[in-house]
């Protein structure tokens, strides 16, 4: 099915709901939410799966079909994974049903938030992209005179990945509820033995995105989420988004989880495991898919920053090809949008493709062997499509 220019080619909202039931069963997702609509057209949404899982326990007639299946083949009982097509297929789940109105932590898809929020300061003089770090953090990275705002924000900085350290999420592990401090993670990028020199690259770091948190407030005085939320979210009308201080998910959070990636075994509840400080500046931010809907039209339709500031924001690098990286957005071919996996059970997904803007939300990875980003499964599955620079092609296997 190719994606057509108008809503009416999907169909009606059941069959986009059937379609995104089979897609969600066949990755092994807990949940998940999907809306679309033409820029400044009527929406169409969809929800499949649980929410809230109230009550798990191992499918054992899934599990003993499996064995005995691979005895009969084989001869000899082989780990069951090998024959299930995902490991949450052996686990039977019950609990409140999802809703398109849930909220999510929205991951990295925060970066698309504070990049519009760093040009907004830009237009309004308290900012220059092609400021150092030095300029506003003076002392605090090694080869700040030399790195700038336009390089952090287009992941051209060579600074490591603070997530990526090996120390990182041991540390996380250890003490989830702790507060840690904007300088406390950058460490754990500047630590790290510098990738290229700046300017070149790009290569995707979280380490970017806390520094340029940090400079908007040393610019303005101001926590970088107050200013979001003021100068963004209340303009546009997102009242169900936010930058929580607390590790505690509203109850009108779908729930995330992880599995424990065993046959048979269990979804675990990780919405409230993590102060969100451990994603501050680069992925805290906590919404619905129809808010970040309107976000993400209003900003490429020209109604949160200018057209100048917008395509600096597009400009992708490196500029041709099948992939490449913005600031706050990715470009995947001929589509364009972002993506963020907040890893405790969270995954997300904005896209404009052919004429038509969609957001996938998701409350747990995929279980299926082989895929990690769940939305983007869902949504080339849902929707038949494929485009150039999506990532690896066994996420469209069916």
């Amino acid at each position: 099915m190719a994606v057509g220019a108008e809503l009416d080619s999907f169909g009606s909202p059941g069959f986009l709901k059937t379609r995104l039931d089979l897609a969600r069963e066949a990755l092994g997702i807990p949940g998940a939410v999907l809306v679309l609509a033409e820029p400044g057209g009527a929406r169409i949404r969809v929800a499949s799966g649980l929410a809230v899982i109230t009550h798990q326990e191992p499918n054992q007639e899934i599990i003993q079909a499996i064995q005995a299946e691979e005895v009969k083949e084989t001869g000899v009982a082989l780990h069951p994974a090998r024959k299930v097509p995902n490991l949450a297929a052996a686990t039977r789940v019950e609990g409140v049903p999802m809703t398109p109105d849930r909220r999510f932590r929205a991951a990295s898809i925060d970066k698309t938030f504070l990049s519009a929020l760093v040009f907004l300061l830009i237009q309004d003089g308290l900012l220059g992209l092609d400021d150092p770090v030095e300029k506003w953090l003076p002392g605090l990275a090694p080869g700040g005179r030399e790195i700038t705002l336009r390089h952090l924000l287009g992941h051209r900085s060579g600074l490591g990945n603070l997530t990526e350290h090996p120390d990182f999420y041991d540390d996380l592990t250890r003490d989830p509820k702790r507060r840690r401090t904007p300088e406390e993670l950058v460490r754990y990028g500047l630590d790290q033995p510098r990738m290229f020199s700046p300017g070149r690259g790009p290569l995707y770091s979280n380490t970017n995105y806390v520094l340029a948190a940090m400079m908007v407030e040393r610019a303005t005085g101001r926590d970088y989420r107050d200013l979001a939320r003021e100068r963004i979210a209340l303009p546009l009308g997102l009242t169900r988004t936010e930058w929580p201080r607390s590790p505690d998910a509203g109850p009108d959070y779908a729930r995330g989880y992880r599995h424990d990636f065993t046959v048979g075994g269990r979804w675990k509840d990780y919405s409230d495991w993590a102060d969100p400080s451990w994603c501050w500046g680069w992925g805290g931010v906590a919404s619905t898919a129809d808010d970040l809907l309107t976000f993400f039209q209003s900003l490429l339709d020209g109604r949160v920053v200018t057209k100048e500031s917008l395509g600096r924001m597009k400009d992708f690098r490196p500029p041709d090809g099948d992939f490449g990286i913005g600031s706050g957005l990715f470009r995947w071919g001929p589509a364009i949008g972002n993506d963020g996996d907040y890893v405790l059970g969270y995954q997300g997904l904005l896209v404009r493709y052919q004429g038509l803007d969609h957001v996938v939300l998701t409350n747990g990875p995929p279980t299926r062997l082989g895929v990690m980003n769940g939305p983007l499964a869902i949504w080339r599955r849902v929707l038949g499509v494929d485009p150039a620079g999506f990532g690896p092609k066994e996420e469209s296997a069916q």
